[in-house]
């Protein structure tokens, strides 16, 4: 068996370790296992990769004493190093600490995952991440990963991507578990009485970054186009008391359902009409994958990466348009009779690759090849 470790800031439910998990699940765990090196002392997907026979390390978060930081990962490598022939790496402009380490202890594969990044710090580590971060991770790296063509050289030099020295590793999804089905929309909408609603969706952690007033702001109007609105707000995080108050203040508490974390979000989605998804800035979503697979009408702002349109169901709005304009837009591109062809796009999103059970084998082709190598020269 080999054991892979992965290095993250925590196994929550966002999508960076939806996607690994994802992935894991779909492993032959025979032949592949995942460790994890985490700074979160909790996290959503914890008891899983027990269940599922991988290890959790944790270390003390930067934030919180970075002294402390340092010499724990120091002390990690020391102690582990010889139990992995693969480390891979995500976000790597934020995990230098661990690539040096890495190339320190003589780490045969270490692999440097980007997702993508925050726009606000690029604007005041552009000089930093330009001629000192991306040659270094360049250059610890052994093997380099994006979500997207387009992620790649925003944590790696320009040749790389020029010479597509890369491994696409696609934000994929279990695609049978997210197609549309009318029955289930039927009976959940019976469930939570909502047969007559028109019913818009988010699913995000409550931080700045995604935007929960703005859609508050949208869904007030979108209230005064359609009465008989709901929406269904999905995720958990430190902003969700204040969105809370922001509801009850403009007296939407009656329209607005907070459903927390939740290991349906599949069966949520049939029953949804829309999705709006307006973050200030994001990588690839993991979710606007889901919710093209089950056929969703998706309004999200222009600043997420356009690959993300695999279907005409992505609908691309600016920021600096007002909640009043969104509104209007998803009430007038709402067509009732879609409902009749959401099913038609889970064929869709397998052609365009994003099917976990074919991306899990392609990538457990990738650890193995890159082993059974570094065992040859051993």
């Amino acid at each position: 068996m080999v054991r892979i470790l992965h290095v993250l800031g925590g196994l929550n439910s966002g999508g960076m370790a939806t996607m690994i998990m994802n992935y894991y699940r779909n492993l032959d765990r025979d032949k592949i296992q995942f460790d994890f090196l985490v700074s979160q002392k909790e996290s959503f997907y914890d008891d899983e990769v027990i269940r599922l026979g991988g290890k959790i390390h944790r270390i003390t978060p930067r934030k919180n004493n970075l002294v402390k930081n340092i010499q724990e990962i120091e002390n990690f490598f020391k102690n582990y190093h010889n139990d992995y022939k693969i480390i891979h790496i995500h976000q790597g402009v934020l995990n230098l600490s661990f690539l040096k380490k890495a190339k320190k202890y003589n780490i045969p594969v270490v692999i440097a995952h980007s997702h993508g990044i925050n726009k606000n710090h690029l604007k005041y580590l552009k000089i930093y991440n330009q001629f000192y971060a991306k040659p270094t991770i360049s250059y610890l790296a052994t093997d380099y990963f994006s979500c997207s063509e387009k992620m790649v050289n925003h944590i790696f030099n320009d040749n790389i991507l020029k010479s597509e020295e890369y491994y696409l590793m696609r934000n994929a999804i279990d695609t049978e578990k997210f197609k549309f089905e009318m029955n289930n929309r039927k009976k959940l909408r019976e469930k939570y009485q909502l047969e007559n609603k028109f019913i818009i969706g988010h699913v995000g952690t409550f931080l700045e970054v995604k935007n929960h007033e703005f859609i508050i702001d949208t869904f007030k109007e979108i209230t005064n186009i359609k009465d008989h609105s709901v929406l269904m707000l999905i995720g958990d995080g430190k902003l969700k008391d204040r969105i809370i108050n922001k509801v009850n203040e403009m007296n939407l508490s009656d329209k607005v359902i907070f459903l927390g974390l939740r290991n349906d979000v599949n069966e949520l989605m049939s029953l949804m009409d829309g999705l709006i998804f307006p973050s200030l800035y994001e990588g690839y979503p993991l979710v606007l994958i889901e919710a093209q697979t089950s056929g969703l009408q998706c309004f999200i702002s222009d600043s997420i990466d356009g690959g993300i349109k695999l279907t005409n169901l992505i609908n691309f709005l600016s920021l600096k348009e007002r909640p009043i304009d969104w509104a209007k837009k998803i009430c007038q591109m709402y067509e009732p009779n879609h409902i009749n062809y959401r099913k038609d796009y889970y064929e869709r999103i397998i052609k365009c690759g994003f099917s976990i059970k074919e991306e899990a084998q392609k990538l457990q082709k990738f650890y193995l090849d890159k082993y059974n190598e570094q065992e040859k020269y051993e």
